[in-house]
């Protein structure tokens, strides 16, 4: 679902019309309804980060669908600190690349771990193969530092954000599973009839959001079956042995 389709009426846009019985761009203007539309965004968001089976979430317009949810970083000998990819949102680990290529598991602590068996600045000061790392602001810090300089051997795996719209966004879709789209537009719809005292209509829309949400928690829970299998009913059993 894009989010705003003139010729077919059937974007995130024209659908916030709709359920709104005929509102229009000029008392619901498009910047608002981005605004809210991105708000209602970060919601779903927040279902599917916490829903997580498994299967990790990455935003289709902010990710190439060839490449694994991680970023690789050059090594620099010396260098303790790097900063951080920009769409990290939660890192989920790390690893590095040593001087013979090969990948090990870098452990994440943290400076309050470190303090209790000795001074952070006493910890692994001895440059040599990276052995932990701690996550400060919008850095990741290597103990020891590496001892090498190579391109590429630092990957940190992360959950991103959502990739925002736009009030001038036409063909751009939700970066989550299609069948879902229409819980933007519904949001969307809900924010104006709550600021506009549609209290019938926000009662409904609010219902029909929150379905929306346990419909995209149990799918993005249950998504990766092989991991998650269902479980084998009481009755399967009986029906099976009877």
């Amino acid at each position: 679902m894009q989010f705003s389709d003139t010729s077919n009426l059937d974007g995130i846009v024209q659908d916030i019309t709709f359920l709104l019985g005929n509102i229009g761009t000029t008392e619901y203007s498009l910047n608002d309804r981005a605004r809210n539309v991105n708000e209602r965004y970060r919601q779903v968001w927040e279902v599917i980060f916490d829903a997580y089976g498994g299967w990790q979430f990455m935003d289709n317009n902010t990710s190439d669908p060839s490449t694994l949810p991680f970023s690789e970083i050059n090594l620099v000998s010396g260098t303790a600190t790097y900063a951080l990819p920009t769409s990290a949102l939660t890192v989920q680990g790390v690893e590095v690349k040593d001087s013979g290529d090969n990948w090990s598991v870098v452990n994440g602590t943290t400076y309050e771990g470190i303090r209790q068996y000795q001074a952070v600045d006493e910890f692994y000061q001895s440059d040599g193969d990276p052995l932990f790392y701690v996550l400060s602001g919008d850095v990741v810090e290597l103990f020891p530092a590496p001892n090498y300089t190579q391109s590429s051997s630092l990957r940190v795996y992360y959950d991103q954000g959502i990739s925002q719209f736009a009030g001038t966004d036409t063909t751009k879709v939700p970066g989550f599973a299609t069948p879902f789209h229409r819980a933007l537009s519904v949001g969307g719809a809900l924010d104006f009839a709550m600021a506009n005292a549609m209290n019938e209509k926000a009662t409904m829309l609010q219902a029909l959001f929150n379905d929306y949400l346990f419909k995209i928690r149990q799918f993005y829970g249950q998504r990766f079956k092989d991991k998650f299998p269902p479980r084998m009913k009481v009755v399967d059993t009986f029906i099976e042995y009877s």
